[in-house]
């Protein structure tokens, strides 16, 4: 979603502290909820990546990358609204990660998928050297992500001037 945070337009995934919920309940039968359910999910992670084909396209802004601190305050104001803003706010941290873990960087689940996909086309396993390097180039890959979006959340905090 687009929004306009201090005069500038940013994209917002996920979670928005600031946005209150319009939360209409309606009764569906168990395969109609579990379609529409499907579906939302799919529009949400669709979403997430198109943020981060935005980001490696360079039209959107990585310093737009949250981390905890920005989630701090967000699980006690959604269970102040209720269990329905509370479990849809639980739900989507719960895609989030879900979608970042089957990204293909060799650390996470979906890295070792295809690495399982490789060695299956190769017809071969890889050499225990050739698989630790990919770990070890995932890993620093990872650990800069997580230094990125720690000192995004700091920069936030601290006060600018």
């Amino acid at each position: 979603m687009l929004r306009k945070l201090e005069g500038v337009e940013r994209w917002i995934i996920g979670v928005d502290p600031e946005l209150r919920l319009q939360i209409i309940t309606t009764r569906l039968s168990f395969p109609d909820a579990l379609t529409e359910s499907v579906r939302r999910n799919v529009q949400s992670a669709t979403l997430i990546f198109q943020f981060l084909r935005g980001i490696i396209e360079r039209r959107m802004s990585a310093r737009s990358l949250d981390g905890r601190s920005a989630l701090r305050n967000c699980p006690g104001e959604a269970a102040r609204e209720g269990p329905s803003a509370f479990t849809h706010l639980m739900s989507m941290v719960s895609l989030n990660l879900a979608v970042f873990n089957l990204l293909p960087i060799p650390i996470l689940d979906g890295g070792v998928v295809l690495l399982l996909l490789i060695e299956m086309l190769m017809r071969r396993d890889l050499s225990l050297s050739v698989k630790e390097a990919v770990f070890k180039l995932g890993f620093v890959f990872l650990m800069i992500v997580v230094v990125f979006v720690l000192y995004n959340d700091i920069t936030k905090v601290l006060p600018s001037g």
